[in-house]
């Protein structure tokens, strides 16, 4: 209960006891309007590295916290894969607990179409194959594939804000045949 409610109930309180007198409401009443006033035009700070990459998510695209995690985590592994270890770090260094996210991935499911269609097709390029993983593990985490570009954009946003100068133009680039394509097998 914040404090505000606390005084609002102390305030019910005080106007329904028989002993209370005019001035201890009229004192309560005063204190209670200074902390209206004072918590109105306080301004909530966020600095860098305070806001949640999930909780973002999860708001913004009304999802659950497995799927934020297992989406931004595919996304992220597929910049990882295409970026490499050394050219990867910049993004690595501005998303904490960057490793539970890609941990959150979903296997790659062996039996769904997109693995079926990925094996037919043999020597898939690395970003196709990227793309492949993404949209498995949207199907998996019962996800639309039409999340992807909203979630590319959260994180662009976050990195944006709170990234390393460059992390989100290096993001950008490597989940590119993601935002091209538009899922380009059309399987739903």
């Amino acid at each position: 209960m914040t404090l505000s409610a606390c005084l609002r109930l102390l305030l019910l309180l005080l106007m329904f006891t028989p002993n209370a007198h005019a001035s201890q409401i009229d004192n309560l009443t005063e204190t209670m309007n200074k902390m209206s006033n004072m918590t109105n035009s306080v301004t909530p700070m966020v600095t860098k590295g305070q806001r949640d990459l999930v909780t973002m998510t999860m708001d913004q695209l009304g999802i659950s916290q497995t799927q934020a995690k297992g989406g931004l985590g595919s996304l992220l592994s597929m910049a990882k894969s295409s970026l490499g270890d050394n050219r990867f770090s910049p993004i690595a260094n501005s998303i904490p607990n960057i490793n539970t996210l890609l941990q959150a991935t979903p296997q790659l499911d062996t039996s769904s179409p997109l693995s079926a269609l990925s094996n037919q097709m043999g020597n898939l390029s690395p970003s196709a194959k990227g793309g492949l993983m993404v949209y498995n593990a949207f199907d998996k985490l019962g996800l639309s594939k039409g999340l992807v570009d909203p979630m590319m954009d959260i994180i662009e946003d976050y990195l944006n804000t709170d990234g390393t100068q460059g992390a989100s133009d290096l993001l950008m680039k490597a989940l590119t045949p993601l935002s091209v394509t538009q899922d380009p097998l059309d399987l739903k």
